[in-house]
């Protein structure tokens, strides 16, 4: 931490964040790749459930 710098502001990335916000390098990383995960499965169930639908509304016509 640079000389005369609040202890209770930290740079992360280059963005001035407050103590509640510290994160490790490893923990940034692993939130971005738990978050990566849940859109892209979001994204494959999202697509299952249209099908479905479509499937099911095409059957009635």
């Amino acid at each position: 931490m640079e000389q005369g710098q609040p202890a209770a502001i930290k740079a992360i990335g280059g963005i001035l964040m407050s103590k509640s916000y510290w994160l490790t390098p490893e923990e940034v990383l692993r939130r971005k790749k738990m978050k990566k995960n849940l859109v892209y499965t979001s994204i494959v169930f999202a697509t299952i459930i249209l099908s479905a639908l479509l499937t099911i509304v095409s059957n009635q016509l």
